[in-house]
């Protein structure tokens, strides 16, 4: 039960350590919301999309 909760979850990277993550079976980590507008961009101007 414990591993479905945490493959569930969706984690801040922020918020959480490395060790937190293998700990409690963390399934994803969050880069925005509050992280650095310029900690790690996704996608160049304009999302990824072609124009």
């Amino acid at each position: 039960m414990n591993i479905k909760i945490g493959q569930m979850t969706q984690a801040e990277r922020t918020h959480i350590t490395s060790a937190e993550i293998t700990t409690f079976f963390i399934g994803s980590v969050l880069n925005g919301g509050v992280a650095d507008a310029d900690y790690a961009p996704l996608y160049p101007y304009g999302h990824g999309l072609s124009y």
